[in-house]
């Protein structure tokens, strides 16, 4: 039947980087630290990926800015304080996601009032991105179990991993459903994974 509910959209949220161009460019090629050349690397196309999905951009200055849209360079960073700060509206930033999702329902069976999300950054960027409201199936971090070292270049091994999965499921179905590339097995791909609920 057209137009059947069959699956969510799919969000992926990149934490924005203290490196950027010096000049305003789309937020998916702005940033020059370690997740977006790592996401610009392994995984799809950085200004959109095909099918129910969309990326974008956790900005100190600017909130959920789609990977499309030019913003201008800028110094803030994502203090405890800013972050609770733009945690007070953060529930906005779920519509633009949707808003974004319904323009480019191209088979129309997509449920937009579902919103899954795989969140990439750092603690601060996580507790965020969970205020918007979409439904986090998979948060990627440099957090490592204790006696093992963590930081940034867990979080570029664990992205480097996830986002190639990404691109091998799209390349493989570039015109069909494309899941999220979450096995038990992988789990090193991110520290906590929920569906629905807490996490686990």
């Amino acid at each position: 039947m057209s137009g059947t509910v069959t699956r969510p959209h799919r969000a992926v949220i990149i934490a924005c980087t203290a490196a950027k161009l010096g000049h305003p460019a789309p937020a998916g090629r702005i940033y020059t630290g370690v997740t977006w050349a790592t996401w610009r690397k392994h995984g799809p196309d950085d200004l959109g990926v095909p099918w129910g999905w969309s990326l974008w951009a956790l900005s100190a200055e600017h909130g959920l800015v789609s990977a499309a849209t030019t913003i201008a360079p800028y110094n803030r960073r994502l203090t405890h304080a800013r972050a609770k700060e733009m945690g007070c509206t953060a529930k906005t930033w779920l519509g633009h996601i949707k808003a974004l999702a319904v323009m480019d329902d191209r088979g129309g069976e997509h449920d937009w009032h579902r919103v899954e999300a795989v969140v990439i950054g750092g603690s601060e960027y996580q507790r965020l991105a969970e205020a918007i409201g979409v439904d986090i199936v998979l948060r990627i971090d440099g957090a490592a179990p204790r006696g093992e070292r963590g930081g940034i270049g867990l979080l570029r091994q664990r992205l480097a991993a996830w986002a190639s999965g990404v691109r091998h499921a799209i390349d493989a179905s570039p015109w069909g459903d494309v899941g999220w590339p979450i096995r038990e097995e992988g789990r090193a791909c991110g520290t906590m994974v929920r569906i629905g609920g807490r996490p686990r």
